[in-house]
């Protein structure tokens, strides 16, 4: 181990330091430069009259010149030490840093911080810096001693009973087993992947001041199980082994886990913080399980198809199974069979998968330089919240060399692209064990790097320079600065740093008052939950839904007359319910363009970025007349920002609304890229268009645009976009997925954020809201097409003009219908029900006021879920009307997702059919609803006699309005 140079001796001023902790000492002792003078206490030097001071501890201070410890490293701070840290240029702790950093319990607060104001709606940190969207939060619970891990359990369980269904016409991971993705190339074959299920709402409960396997048990809420010999008796009151006010954490278990040669694995992964920044370096190590990460199913031959007692990966109802072999990684717990012990495996987060095999003394180096973006957002965020805890360091320049330990995963938490990597930070160690698990070289080599690298980056520098030295280091070494803070270098007006020591109690009180806020936070949350649980009625019949709901539509209300109409056109524009109209009629009453105009377009995009399912740290919402001209100017900015090349090629789905293919047409013809089809049915060839029903057969490397719709708007079929999307990325990384949720959004739940996609677009008018338009679209995608001069306002290229202000109004509104109609039959919202009607002499402004509203995704899951509950009886009703008159013929599968329903009849033109229900009071409609030519020719309907009936139902028809429409259709002559 090579020291490092530093400058010459000084005979009046020796660089004196102190090492504490005898791993410690033997590790960074020959990394320091040779001139310096050892003062610790383990020194071979402690009789030098340089250093007599520190190594007599107890020695009268007033009557020995104390010597100046110029950099002081210690484990942990000690009382003892203040007076020689305090005065220090280098010490190896940050004020308050080790109580900070070092507890998962304020773990858990600063990460879930952030994930909270993210949901809150900020998209930027409180400095206004940009945050990367690439952080990835585990969901956490704080709670004490056994009698708070029994009211977490309660609220757990009480949340998956109220919980909303699956997005419909998706395929989660919780329902089927997966190939799980292993470092090893050789093992990351679908033969040789261990294929698993996940656990069940399955939580890792962790003592909150302990390191390695002691004090963490594992614990199914659905089955109120410990799956865990030593947790067996949690929740028993007198065998628990829970200290009844010492602090716990409640961890999600992270899923899915990738593996290291079938075996779970976590990395440890090395940060130094210090001045408002904070660094990762390159090196870092793979702690692997003794045991394969094996499924029940390979267990058990009783069980092998994957039924019955099977659990998930790792899991037994019957026995305890929760094994540390299997689950725990770190090497204390896990060394105990050296025939198994993996020891440190080497790797590099700056290492690519595509870069040549890297080799170190016999063994392979594991690239992990795909995981480094989640690996630096979350020390970045990490940094970002922790700094105000941690600040006055400057005096001494103190630093916080940190072991933070991540489980590798996949996918589900940022753009929900499953081969999109991240990683999940579990816990902090600070500072890290100076001692290796196995004392090999390779392994003792790599930490001596990581601490050669912080001293010469850090430590000498701010030692040989001292007070020139300006805390912005010049080489950085295998370090890499992943956040830049604000340095806190004065104290009120004064110039002095202050002192480490008061600034550590000061850190303290921040925290302490932090804590309270969170606490009080906390407890306002379970108490709402709770009421909300306690209120809510999850037992509405569908005929209940449809009935509350209708109350809500003026359209329904109103007029005796038109209150006998069946609506059945609600595909081409739906009813409007109160909540919309008191909002726009609100912004009416009041107009102040700059100021109201301005919060109303702000809490559009609020509402629709939670309808739609978006996240703000990763996406825009832009608001427009309609879906039409936002595609319209977004294929402009793929032809004006040169984003669209003649190479390029775009591939259009023959069911797309004309609204997404007209614009793209367009911007191939200025460009001269190249357009194909992806048909819904294999087509005879033709000269004219490419096209195929095999969206692999289109999808090349030159893929830009795939553009495609949720739902198609006569079909009445889903498509799987989030598969799509996977499929995607996978072959084409350069395309944009484009989707139009016109048809689809009134019906089921959008959840962008779940799909994955680049764009996703909606009209409010066939959505139960106003005529505009919404498109949301993913941070990076903006980036990649948006020229240079809208980079600073994205928004400035799509929204053109004066914004319709009393329509974003009426999108807020649309998100108080949203909330009500996932409330409907609870409490809370049977008072606000008096207020939603429109009747004579009602005051809507004021009306408007009175609504409660708060919009969450928990909310919008609901409401879709109920709308799914009351389209499913009448989609099955009317599909077997139709399926039974040979006459008809049903366009579009029978199968359907959706409750549109479009059809020709052999005798009666669709015009007499329109003509006939409209004099027997059923609304419905006629036509070729733009739909592609191209999707003509696959139905074998020439062009000019393309003209289908639809009939097309939401949530507030009901099973009276199928009654009405088959009245009237039976009465129609030749019908049958």
């Amino acid at each position: 181990m090579n020291s490092i140079a530093g400058g010459k001796e000084s005979e009046l001023d020796p660089i004196c330091y102190s090492i504490t902790g005898r791993a410690a000492h033997l590790r960074i002792k020959p990394l320091l430069p040779a001139h310096w003078k050892d003062c610790s206490p383990y020194s071979n030097d402690n009789n030098d009259e340089h250093c007599a001071p520190e190594n007599d501890h107890h020695a009268d201070t007033h009557t020995q010149k104390q010597p100046k410890l110029k950099f002081i490293w210690e484990n942990a701070p000690r009382n003892e030490t203040k007076t020689f840290r305090d005065t220090a240029s280098c010490y190896s702790h940050l004020p308050s840093g080790m109580h900070i950093l070092d507890d998962k319990w304020i773990l858990g607060r600063l990460l879930t911080h952030e994930q909270r104001r993210r949901k809150e709606g900020s998209e930027n940190d409180d400095d206004g810096r940009q945050i990367d969207d690439s952080f990835a939060p585990l969901e956490t619970h704080f709670f004490r001693g056994r009698s708070g891990l029994e009211a977490f359990h309660s609220r757990m369980q009480s949340r998956n009973n109220t919980a909303s269904a699956p997005i419909p016409n998706t395929v989660t991971m919780l329902e089927k087993d997966m190939l799980l993705e292993d470092l090893d190339p050789e093992y990351n074959i679908p033969s040789r992947q261990i294929k698993a299920r996940r656990p069940d709402d399955t939580w890792v409960i962790k003592d909150a001041n302990s390191n390695g396997f002691g004090g963490v048990w594992i614990m199914n809420i659905m089955k109120s199980l410990a799956l865990s010999s030593s947790a067996s008796m949690l929740l028993d009151k007198q065998q628990s082994p829970l200290c009844e006010n010492h602090r716990y954490v409640a961890q999600e278990y992270t899923w899915p886990p990738v593996l290291y040669q079938r075996r779970k694995c976590h990395i440890r992964v090395y940060a130094v913080m210090m001045n408002g920044r904070a660094y990762v370096h390159k090196r870092c190590f793979l702690h692997v399980a003794n045991e394969e990460f094996l499924n029940n199913n390979d267990r058990h031959d009783n069980n092998a198809d994957g039924d019955g007692d099977s659990d998930g990966v790792g899991f037994e109802k019957h026995e305890t199974d929760f094994d540390p072999a299997v689950h725990i990684t770190n090497c204390c717990a896990n060394s105990h069979d050296p025939t198994k012990f993996a020891g440190e495996i080497l790797a590099d987060l700056f290492l690519s998968e595509d870069e040549p095999d890297r080799w170190i003394d016999g063994q392979k180096v594991v690239p992990l330089a795909k995981y480094y973006k989640s690996i630096a957002a979350s020390v970045q965020v990490l940094a970002k919240n922790a700094m105000s805890y941690v600040q006055g360091g400057e005096g001494n320049c103190g630093f916080e060399y940190l072991g933070l330990d991540f489980i590798l995963s996949h996918g589900s938490n940022d753009d929900n692209n499953m081969r999109e990597p991240i990683a999940y930070l579990l816990e902090v160690n600070c500072p890290p064990s100076q001692d290796t698990a196995t004392g090999l070289g390779f392994a003792e080599e790599l930490h001596d790097e990581v601490l050669r690298d912080l001293m010469r980056m850090w430590v000498v520098p701010a030692v040989e320079f001292g007070d020139d030295f300006d805390g912005c280091p010049e080489e950085t070494f295998g370090w890499d600065c992943v956040y830049r803070g604000e340095k806190n270098e004065k104290v009120g007006s004064e110039k002095v740093p202050m002192i480490p020591s008061k600034a550590a109690i000061l850190n303290k009180i921040r925290w302490g008052i932090f804590e309270r806020r969170a606490k009080k936070a906390d407890d306002t949350r379970i108490d709402c939950a709770a009421k909300i649980a306690n209120e809510k009625d999850c037992s509405l019949s569908p005929h209940e839904i449809s009935a509350l709901a209708r109350k809500q539509f003026p359209y329904f209300d109103i007029d005796p007359e038109r209150k006998s109409q069946v609506f059945l056109e609600n595909a081409g524009g739906s009813q409007v319910p109160s909540q919309v109209i008191d909002s726009m009629v609100q912004s009416l009453s009041h107009r102040h363009r700059s100021v109201i105009g301005q919060t109303s377009k702000d809490e559009a995009r609020k509402v629709t970025m939670t309808l739609l399912g978006g996240s703000q740290g990763m996406h825009r919402v832009f608001l427009g007349y309609n879906a039409s001209s936002l595609f319209e100017s977004l294929s402009r900015c793929f032809v004006d920002g040169s984003a669209l090349k003649e190479i390029d090629e775009i591939i259009l789905a023959s069911e797309n609304h004309t609204a997404n293919v007209i614009p793209w047409i367009k911007a191939a013809s200025e460009t001269g890229a190249k357009v194909l089809w992806w048909t819904t049915r294999m087509l005879p060839h033709n000269d004219n268009h490419v096209h195929s029903s095999d969206l692999n057969e289109l999808l090349t490397v030159n893929t830009r645009l795939v553009c495609l719709s949720h739902a198609s708007n006569i079909l009445g079929s889903v498509r799987d976009i989030r598969s799509i999307c996977q499929n995607v990325r996978q072959k084409c990384p350069r395309a944009h997925i484009i989707v139009d949720g016109v048809a689809a959004a009134p019906h089921i739940n959008p959840a962008v954020d779940y799909l994955g996609v680049d764009w996703y677009c909606v009209s409010f008018h066939k959505l139960f809201g106003p005529h505009l338009g919404a498109m949301i679209g993913k941070i990076s995608a903006i980036n990649d097409i948006l020229p240079s001069k809208h980079s600073t306002d994205p928004h400035k290229f799509f929204e053109n003009g004066t914004m319709n202000y009393e329509g974003c109004n009426g999108v807020k509104g649309l998100g108080r219908y949203m909330s009500i109609l996932a409330e409907l039959g609870s409490k809370v919202t049977k008072v606000a029900q008096v207020h939603c009607l429109s009747r004579a002499g009602d005051d809507p402004i004021q009306r408007c006021k009175m609504i409660p509203f708060d919009l969450s995704r928990n909310l919008v899951c609901e409401a879709y879920r109920r709308i799914k509950l009351v389209e499913k009886e009448i989609m099955e009703h009317m599909m077997q009307f139709l399926a039974h008159n040979p006459l008809v013929r049903i366009i579009g599968d029978e199968n359907r997702d959706l409750p549109i329903f479009a059809f020709v009849h052999q005798t009666v033109s669709s015009k007499n059919i329109v003509d006939h229900c409209y004099r027997q009071r059923v609304c419905i409609r006629c036509g070729s609803f733009l739909t592609t030519t191209i999707l003509q020719e696959e139905l074998g309907l020439r062009q000019e006699e393309f003209d289908i009936v639809r009939i097309s139902f939401c949530h507030y028809n009901n099973m009276d309005d199928v009654r009405r429409l088959v009245a009237a259709l039976e009465k129609i002559e030749h019908w049958q």
